[in-house]
């Protein structure tokens, strides 16, 4: 317990100080645009290929994948509650900032450190179905939704297939499920890289972390965070109480539950002519609620 607590108030730690070195103008915002590439492309690929690679894996385990999807689903359908009646601005909004995690980017840090290999496994696998979503259909269906078209398949898969991590979970699943034992040179390697993850990823945090308080913003921001972390208490206390798996394993899924807006939504807000001022917003407080209540479920389960 005292390793996970001093493991999180490090990461914690990481957060602070880029953010302060941003504020004291010794790093800028652009330096974590440049972590943000090499997590993007280096090190959270070594942290996937690491998770399969060095793991048992079992194929009842690919449940998580349908987590992963369902939840993004379960919140995709509440944005469109929300907008039936909504201007084209607050439809892209909802759709795109509702139903996003931020896993790869926020998430895999704390697993990979704090949950053992079984728990990063899980995050990994809640992540591949979150990314078929929130870095294509999410985008594609509201693209159609405010368009008034119908859902273009190929739009969406195309920026899928340009995502490292997206890609490695294509393959390595399948590895994996199969029983393919690969060369254990080739997880010295991704071992060494996935280890970086964690401090590269929480600089890139505290560098891209802009909280701003509008209050003319105030109940559509409040709407997103209590939606999204309301909705995880409730499938957190359901999974963690009825799956039939371990502990580190049913933890693992509850905690990925309480990641935040995935940092596509505001790019993909823009693509769209959308607010994307608030879609920034409600990204960088989503972060900072997840940078406390996730150390916290950590701790505390």
């Amino acid at each position: 317990m005292q390793s996970i607590v001093i493991r999180a108030i490090s990461f914690l730690l990481m957060v602070s100080i880029a953010f302060t070195l941003k504020k004291l103008g010794i790093l800028k915002k652009e330096d974590g645009y440049a972590l943000s590439r090499v997590m993007m492309n280096i090190t959270l690929p070594c942290v996937i290929i690491n998770s399969f690679g060095t793991t048992t894996f079992s194929g009842k385990l690919l449940i998580f994948i349908l987590v992963g999807l369902g939840v993004n689903f379960i919140l995709l359908l509440i944005s469109f509650l929300f907008t039936r009646n909504a201007s084209r601005e607050d439809k892209i909004y909802y759709t795109l900032c509702l139903p996003a995690y931020n896993i790869g980017c926020f998430t895999f840090p704390f697993a990979s450190s704090m949950l053992g290999p079984q728990g990063a496994l899980t995050v990994c696998l809640v992540d591949s179905g979150n990314s078929f979503q929130c870095l294509g259909l999410d985008y594609a269906i509201t693209k159609a939704m405010v368009d008034n078209k119908r859902v273009n398949v190929l739009s969406m898969l195309k920026p899928l297939l340009r995502v490292p991590s997206f890609v490695c979970y294509i393959i390595f699943i399948p590895i994996a499920l199969v029983g393919i034992k690969l060369p254990s040179e080739i997880f010295t390697f991704t071992s060494l890289v996935a280890n970086a993850n964690g401090p590269i990823a929480m600089f890139m945090i505290g560098l891209l972390l802009e909280p701003t308080f509008d209050k003319n913003v105030t109940k559509k921001v409040l709407n997103v965070i209590l939606i999204r972390y309301g909705l995880a208490a409730i499938l957190g206390f359901i999974i963690f109480n009825t799956f039939p798996f371990s502990y580190e394993i049913r933890k693992a899924a509850v905690i990925v539950l309480f990641s935040p807006i995935s940092s596509a939504s505001p790019s993909f807000t823009l693509d769209l002519n959308g607010n994307t001022s608030l879609a920034s917003t409600v990204n960088s407080i989503s972060i900072m609620v997840s940078i406390i209540l996730i150390p916290l479920l950590v701790i505390m389960l």
